[in-house]
């Protein structure tokens, strides 16, 4: 099995062959890689230095070549063939700095806008009054009532079915 020494941690970890750099990492209990690009080799923040070895790099990385040839990789995007010695980056700022004419690793023009993102899905924990003989509307106007409480003025509409949780607690 080869081994993967992390500095400055000065932490050593023996791992089988083709796993990831950043796995090593997380298995090592190196806490100072972060994914937020879930591994796809996009944001940069997993660069490090390889100091001796040679990993294979995955075919769809989306490294500069520049920064290739000077040693420093994704962990994400890495797999570990042999003996490694890996120096993570202290400033996680710097990380996405780039030694040339770029300031970012991905063209900023790939990058998606701020303002067109919004998450899959968003869990809102609500209680829906029931209906009543007063107050007899439907449980979808009941529901959208309550989301509308929470949310504000947003458009809330559906085209498919909703499944929902009824729990009763006892007290």
């Amino acid at each position: 099995m080869p081994t993967v020494h992390f500095l400055p941690a000065d932490i050593s970890i023996d791992v089988p062959a083709s796993t990831l750099i950043h796995e090593a990492a997380a298995q090592a209990g190196v806490e100072e890689l972060h994914l937020p690009c879930g591994g796809k080799g996009t944001c940069g923040k997993c660069l490090v230095e390889v100091i001796s070895g040679q990993p294979e790099q995955l075919s769809h990385s989306h490294l500069d070549k520049s920064l290739a040839g000077k040693g420093l990789v994704l962990a994400c995007q890495c797999k570990v063939t042999g003996d490694l010695t890996i120096r993570l980056r202290q400033d996680r700022s710097a990380s996405l700095q780039v030694v040339g004419d770029s300031h970012l690793l991905i063209n900023e023009d790939l990058l998606p806008d701020h303002e067109e993102i919004s998450p899959l899905y968003r869990m809102l924990q609500l209680t829906v009054p029931p209906a009543t003989i007063d107050e007899h509307y439907s449980d979808w106007q009941r529901l959208l009532r309550e989301l509308t409480r929470e949310l504000g003025s947003a458009s809330i509409s559906t085209d498919c079915s909703i499944t929902c949780v009824a729990t009763k607690i006892q007290p």
